[in-house]
């Protein structure tokens, strides 16, 4: 089980759309713990104005928000490369995405 486990991975790890994939999942991962890390400090250091504990609530709120809104366009990203590579129309790409057409242009380059 072990074995064949290693080789669905060495699989999927060959496909460079899921490299890809997971590098971005990487960098957001990555961009969201920054985010939060700025966040909780500048929750703290406002926190010592407003009293610490809001501060840090805002904080953490402010980095969720940040994180998430990041999460959603590299998934939004993410689809849209797919929809192109299968010669998808730009309008509908941007219908199913919610991205622009500039973003969208950009991708395809």
């Amino acid at each position: 089980k072990v074995k064949e486990a290693i080789n669905k991975v060495d699989d999927f790890m060959s496909d460079e759309e899921a490299k890809e994939i997971v590098r971005l999942r990487e960098k957001w991962q990555m961009d969201y713990d920054s985010s939060i890390s700025s966040a909780k400090k500048d929750g703290y250091e406002e926190g010592h104005e407003k009293g610490l504990e809001d501060g840090l609530a805002e904080g953490r709120k402010e980095g969720r928000e940040e994180g998430r809104e990041e999460g959603e366009l590299n998934a939004k990203i993410i689809i849209a490369n797919k929809l192109l590579k299968k010669n998808s129309d730009i309008k509908e790409i941007i219908e199913i995405t919610g991205l622009s057409e500039t973003q969208i242009l950009k991708l395809q380059q």
